[in-house]
């Protein structure tokens, strides 16, 4: 009976331990896996960055249009910097371009008038 329970608790240390080390592998490939932590390289990698900054700013002074051109540059130049790709795909609530605009219009299908006869 003894032998029982000793051979439980030790299985069940076993067990919180193999956890608690697959949980710390998780954790450290996960934090190097986003390629963010790392300090730039190459004269590229740094221009990336100028711009992803640039891009930030400009997003955030609601300058859609031009920081979605700095986004875009910076993605070109370090296709890693995952803060360019997500600051890309990000909604603008003040989009005014056109080419935008008219995507929408087109997703939504053109309104008719209630006078226009079709069904």
């Amino acid at each position: 009976m003894i032998v029982t329970v000793v051979r439980m608790r030790l299985l069940y240390s076993l067990c919180f331990l193999v956890t608690l080390f697959l949980l710390a592998m998780l954790w450290v490939t996960t934090s190097r896996s986003f390629g963010q932590d790392k300090p730039p390289q190459t004269q590229e990698e740094k221009q990336a960055r100028q711009d992803l900054n640039q891009g930030v700013q400009a997003f955030k002074n609601g300058q859609y249009q031009e920081a979605e051109r700095y986004f875009w540059h910076a993605k070109q130049l370090d296709q890693g910097l995952l803060n360019a790709r997500l600051y890309l795909r990000r909604p603008t609530r003040r989009s005014t371009s056109p080419v935008r605009r008219a995507m929408k219009t087109f997703a939504r299908g053109t309104p008719r008038s209630k006078n226009s006869g079709a069904c």
